[in-house]
């Protein structure tokens, strides 16, 4: 269980990480010229 709950949080961190990212990249104008950047990879 305790395994089970670490793998949980270190999700959760993961996710909270992709976000943080993910409002820069809203927030970020300069970001619009790198279409390059692979946006999609945090909903895996």
């Amino acid at each position: 269980v305790a395994q089970c709950l670490q793998l949980v949080n270190a999700r959760v961190e993961i996710m909270d990480a992709c976000d943080f990212v993910l409002e820069i990249v809203r927030t970020t104008e300069v970001l619009n010229a790198m279409p390059n950047l692979d946006y999609q990879s945090c909903s895996v």
